[in-house]
């Protein structure tokens, strides 16, 4: 008898109450071929990941040779459970009790034992021999190490001596490493030595996919427990024949890619090219990995121009769908919706079901996609209670409980920035992350509205999207020359103050349309598409009064209007001035629930996108925050801005009259509003901090401002493409401004220089691997922006004598997490938060919530509020002990104040 089979469990369920079980635990070398056949599964369905981890593992390897190697490696991820302390865990009859186990050894990480055990193996040349004869020993063992470390995070050193650890788990652990290179390497590979360097690169893409094949190989959705036999090669082959309904019915298995579909086909309607489209559809795809960056106007077509891009690099097989990187969440909204009208351009009519999910709130993903990723674990025996000790089902439980992660793992994903930079932080299980994004176009639309510390990390994940293979998009209607040379430079890999191979500096043409790849760079000068070329007027008004005065005849004509405002609060006191004029005004910003702010980001759409009606539309206002300047296909008789940097204002002016044809009332006033101080050549330090102090927070550089405002006062009206370049060459490039704003510019440019090198300082290094050496943290607590702080709350209310979700009966067809989801509000700054006062109160009522949901990750307080009748209330507590009371309306959203 197989010991190493019949003694050693893997996954336990030692409830005898349990339903339907007929087996309670699953042997390790079971679970370990179950991983093995599921990793070699993915690697042979899915042809992008197979060239990209086979490429950066050998080159000039036999291909059949590295997935065998792959295989191995990641079967041997659980190792470390042959240890003494890992087998004592479970209560299972054929376990024999082990009490001299020390605490310290009861409390050691199976991940961090097995690396121990494999750090002694490694130093025997006869067992590197039989895995990779000309392998580097160093390089072999960060491949190891990425295979092991796939809870989340690398693991630190075992606290125990290898002596100790494993007893006669040692020899078990021996018989079945050597059982499994046999099955699975039969035959070493055979290819030039792998360097240090290059295998350290392999390791976030290994650690991803062992990551992933460990979540699918330990459902017992697919893989049932099954009781230990001698035939090792049998169970192998049933585990490969699971392993592809696996695959399939988790959404892993790729949609096959449409072939030959003719540019209407591909956008789903009869329409001819712009010329920017048409050179998408035409320049050659370099040989290798390929950015390729878009400039034009708002609503020219630039989303359709990427689209064709991405369907042509998906028909060349570089790349198995995208991932669309939005500045903000209602950007992101809005490009799920358009993502949903495009995404059967992309894929076959052949019964292959393609999923589309957005980085938050609701997905939209085929049923298998939606109905595996709910199934995926919670039902395994709790082995510990730090992260590294969860069973693969709940970890990946825990992980896949949030839209924002799916949408990187779906064929085509919507989402913001921060979901994709997360992949390049030291965020725990950011290697999946990378693992999703690898085989996609990742697509970065409204590239110029990052600051310093974004466009860091942005660059970063360009860097690595690069060395995986991946090719990239950049959208942008007011990129700087220098933005789009740091770009450049980046994809190259050119040094920091070398100019990238091809760039032309003082780049002055526009719309353009620039291909860059690893060691060439052509930027052509496309034609505006006929409707993109517009003149806006603009007038500068001095107060927040003589705003709604010069809004007020529109509205009263029949037409409509939105104002936007720099800061939540500002649209706050503005809507209240409107309602004192009788006005009823949509108000949108950030600090809504989930629930709520789809909910009116949907009106909006409905009342001012294309297929809105000159009744429907009438009389409305919207005063918002800048939500709404980007990406969102929504068009307003009239528009009012308060003063921003001209690149910002630009994307603004493109919703006033964005769409041609549409019917309108007559009379109505065509002049786009900018509340702002006169751009005086003398003017004072508090130029514009003392009528606006919400603006002069927000852009701090007040000279990119009075530079603004001169230029607009200069020119009296916004023209569109063919003064694009020029204006932003002048508030960007140029340096001057009065006196008094002087000390506001240089300290905007060191705080930029800061927020640089403190995203600089958390960012991962390609180069370094998947490695030991940061603070890994949960996604939800590490900083995508440099902002003082960030919390998230969510919201509850009582429903009887139970504590339910803010979006409980909003959302009846969900599941219960995705609901608490919806029901989450995110606050920055000052309002930081530890913890509503309430859990204190009402623990017990939310203790089984907080077990339920709260377990794995860092915990999001949970606020219930009580009802006013004209609203709701509560109160939570900042780290200072300060009490805070919190009012929160659907109309105007979540409003805080001190008590």
């Amino acid at each position: 008898m197989a010991e190493w089979i019949f003694n050693f469990w893997g996954k336990a369920q030692p409830d005898p109450s349990a339903q339907c079980r007929k087996v309670f635990w699953h042997p390790l070398a079971w679970h370990m071929l179950d991983v093995a056949a599921v990793a070699q599964n993915l690697l042979r369905r899915r042809p992008q990941l197979r060239a990209a981890l086979c490429g950066m593992l050998g080159p000039k390897a036999e291909e059949e040779e590295l997935i065998g190697f792959i295989s191995f490696i990641a079967a041997i991820h659980d190792s470390g459970k042959y240890a003494r302390a890992f087998q004592a865990k479970a209560d299972l009859p054929h376990v024999a009790a082990d009490p001299g186990l020390s605490e310290a050894q009861m409390q050691n990480r199976h991940d961090a034992d097995g690396m121990a055990l494999w750090q002694d193996w490694l130093r025997c040349p006869l067992l590197v021999e039989r895995i990779w004869p000309r392998i580097q020993q160093g390089s072999l063992q960060y491949l190891v190490g990425a295979s092991l470390c796939h809870h989340g995070e690398p693991a630190p050193p075992s606290r125990v001596t290898l002596s100790h650890q494993f007893g006669s788990g040692l020899d078990a652990a021996i018989m079945c490493r050597d059982m499994l290179r046999e099955l699975l390497l039969p035959v070493p590979v055979d290819a030039p030595p792998l360097g240090r360097q290059d295998a350290r690169k392999a390791t976030h893409l290994l650690a991803g996919l062992v990551t992933v094949a460990d979540w699918i190989g330990s459902s017992q959705q697919w893989f049932p427990y099954t009781p230990p036999h001698d035939d090792v090669a049998a169970y192998f082959q049933e585990a490969k024949a699971k392993a592809e309904r696996a695959v399939t019915e988790a959404g892993y298995a790729p949609a096959s890619v449409a072939h030959g579909r003719s540019f209407s086909a591909l956008i789903g309607k009869a329409s001819a090219p712009t010329p920017l489209q048409q050179w998408a559809l035409e320049v050659p795809l370099p040989d290798s990995a390929a950015l390729f960056i878009l400039e034009d106007v708002t609503g020219a077509g630039k989303t359709e121009a990427a689209h064709a891009l991405v369907h042509r690099l998906m028909e060349a097989g570089r790349a198995s769908g995208a991932f669309w990187a939005m500045p903000t969440q209602a950007t992101a909204n809005a490009m799920y919706g358009r993502q949903a009208s495009l995404l059967a351009g992309l894929f076959a009519e052949d019964g292959s079901r393609p999923s589309l999910a957005l980085a938050h709130g609701q997905s939209k993903l085929h049923p298998g996609f939606r109905a595996s990723t709910r199934d995926w674990g919670r039902d395994e025996v709790r082995n510990g209670e730090t992260p590294a000790d969860l069973s693969a089902s709940a970890a990946c439980a825990a992980f896949l409980a949030d839209d924002r992660r799916l949408a990187l793992l779906a064929d085509v994903g919507a989402g913001t920035i921060d979901q994709a930079v997360l992949a390049v932080l030291p965020s725990r299980f950011s290697p999946v992350r990378l693992l999703g994004l690898a085989e996609k176009v990742i697509v970065i639309d409204e590239a110029h509205a990052h600051d310093a510390y974004v466009t860091e990390e942005m660059v970063t994940l360009l860097r690595f999207h690069r060395g995986m293979g991946g090719s990239a998009v950049i959208l942008s209607a007011t990129l700087t020359n220098n933005q789009r040379e740091v770009l450049a430079r980046c994809w190259q890999g050119t040094a920091r103050f070398n100019s990238p191979t091809g760039w032309v500096p003082d780049e002055a043409r526009y719309p353009l349309a620039t291909a860059v790849g690893p060691d060439a760079m052509v930027a052509i000068a496309v034609a505006p598409a006929p409707w993109s070329k517009r003149r806006t007027t603009v007038t500068r008004v001095g107060t927040p009064d003589e705003v709604l005065d010069r809004l007020m005849p529109t509205l009263a004509a029949g037409g409509c209007a939105a104002w936007v405002r720099n800061t939540v609060n500002d649209v706050l006191a503005a809507a209240s001035m409107a309602r004192a004029r009788g006005l009823e005004p949509i108000i949108f910003h950030s600090r809504f629930a989930q629930c709520d702010r789809q909910a009116i980001e949907t009106s909006i759409m409905a009342l001012f996108g294309p297929g809105s009606a000159v009744l429907e539309r009438a009389g409305k206002l919207v005063i918002a925050t800048q939500v709404i300047e980007q990406s969102l296909d929504i068009d307003f008789d009239q528009l009012a801005s308060d003063l921003a940097p001209i690149d910002l204002l630009l994307q603004r002016a493109g919703r006033m009259r964005r769409h041609r044809g549409r019917e309108r009332p007559e009379g109505l006033e065509e002049v786009m509003l900018v509340l702002s101080p006169e751009p005086d050549p003398n003017a004072a330090v508090g130029w514009v901090k003392n009528p606006l102090p919400g603006t002069a927070a927000v852009y701090r550089d007040h000279g990119v401002l009075w530079r603004t405002a001169s230029e607009l006062e200069a020119r009296g009206a916004l023209a569109v493409p063919d003064d694009v370049r020029a204006l932003v060459e002048a508030v960007y490039a140029g340096n001057n401004c009065p006196e008094a704003l002087k000390p506001s510019r240089d300290a905007a440019l060191g705080d930029n220089m800061i927020a640089a090198a403190l995203a600089g300082n958390q960012l991962l290094n390609f180069d370094d691997g998947y490695v030991v050496g940061n603070r890994w943290e949960s996604d939800l607590s590490i900083a995508t922006r440099n902002i003082e702080a960030t919390a998230t709350i969510r919201l509850a209310r009582r429903d009887a004598d139970v504590i339910v979700p803010w979006a409980s009966g909003t959302s009846c067809d969900l599941p219960e997490w995705q609901v608490w989801a919806l029901s989450e509000v995110r606050l920055s700054g000052r309002w930081a938060l530890v913890r509503p006062k309430t859990l204190e109160a009402l623990s017990d009522a939310l203790a089984p919530i907080i077990e339920k949901w709260g377990r794995f990750e860092r915990e999001i307080p949970i606020c219930v509020l009580q009802s006013t009748g004209e609203g709701w209330e509560g109160n939570i507590s900042t780290e200072s002990g300060i009490d805070i009371g919190i009012y929160y309306n659907q109309d105007s959203g979540l409003q805080l104040s001190y008590t």
